[in-house]
């Protein structure tokens, strides 16, 4: 009898393995500059709107930028996270409202350069100032760009509109 419940209980669950499993879909794609070009170690997640992740599995690119991820069957925002500055400048990617039920083919995913700020804030005196915010606005007619430095020191709150040029 022992040897009984021992083999039911084996059956069932692999039973429930083998369902769970057959149960997951796949995602599968590339990931790409705007020359074409293979991006590598890009990082991909899955969001459902309700705080769910979908369970998703090798949620990354290879060094060709292809990937090919395990994911449960539902609809899902699929965001694809470049490395961060300094390793390179592309923007995260949102590719929203994918139903997976079994495979889906994203073809490719073409990420786009961003630009990344680096420099230090120096007050009158040639001193390093700390905890400053910087926000980038575009026009969206041009390629002219600003960006403002504000921050919050010795009871003086100060700010400053600097122009640059973005890329189009």
């Amino acid at each position: 009898m022992q040897s009984h419940r021992a083999h039911s209980l084996f059956s069932f669950l692999s039973c429930s393995l083998l369902a769970s499993s057959a149960a997951a879909g796949t995602i599968s794609g590339r990931v790409v500059n705007s020359s074409g070009t293979g991006v590598p170690n890009v990082n991909i997640t899955a969001d459902d709107g309700n705080g769910g992740n979908g369970n998703i599995a090798n949620g990354g690119t290879d060094a060709s930028g292809f990937f090919n991820a395990t994911i449960d069957p539902g609809t899902y925002d699929i965001i694809f996270e470049p490395a961060p500055p300094p390793t390179t400048t592309y923007v995260v990617k949102v590719v929203p409202d994918v139903t997976v039920v079994t495979t889906v083919n994203l073809g490719n995913i073409v990420l786009e350069l961003g630009v990344s700020l680096a420099g230090q804030v120096k007050n009158p005196s040639n001193q390093n100032v700390v905890n400053v915010n910087v926000d980038v606005e575009r026009s969206s007619l041009s390629t002219n760009a600003f960006f403002t430095l504000s921050w919050i020191g010795a009871s003086l709150v100060a700010m400053k509109r600097v122009p640059m040029l973005m890329p189009s």
